[in-house]
């Protein structure tokens, strides 16, 4: 047993370094996250993030207007150094253009709208939400 699989056991979790290792996936980045990728998706349906459809539930109008706050999350996120989903997620956005709100305190009462990044950004979102109504 390794040490990591003592140490994996201590704390309850499988250690499946062995089996990855058997497989092969340990060959360098490249080759072994493409291996394991077309075994993954030999048993599971993969979902390319650009192909899933969030915006299927949008009017055109709003579609618009989540397009622009995607835009502005990314610049944002280009601008601090994170990733997008860290200032907002689509999920939060979509809510965000469907409901309309008005003020900060309206934005707080939509999910995944948290008091920081509603500190942060609600201004932002707010305007850029109101100025296409």
């Amino acid at each position: 047993m390794s040490l990591k699989g003592f140490i994996a056991g201590i704390f309850g979790i499988d250690d499946n370094s062995e089996s990855i290792y058997a497989k092969g996936y340990n060959k360098g980045y490249a080759d072994g996250y493409a291996k394991a990728q077309k075994e993954f998706s030999e048993n599971y349906e993969i979902i390319d993030e650009g192909e899933q459809n969030y915006t299927g539930s949008l009017t055109a109008k709003e579609e618009k207007v989540f397009k622009k706050l995607k835009r502005w999350r990314y610049l944002k996120a280009k601008r601090f150094n994170v990733e997008p989903y860290r200032i907002a997620q689509d999920a939060a956005l979509i809510s965000a253009v469907k409901i309309k709100p008005k003020s900060k305190k309206e934005l707080l009462k939509i999910k995944g709208f948290g008091e920081i990044n509603t500190e942060q950004y609600g201004k932002d979102i707010l305007r850029i939400i109101n100025k296409e109504q």
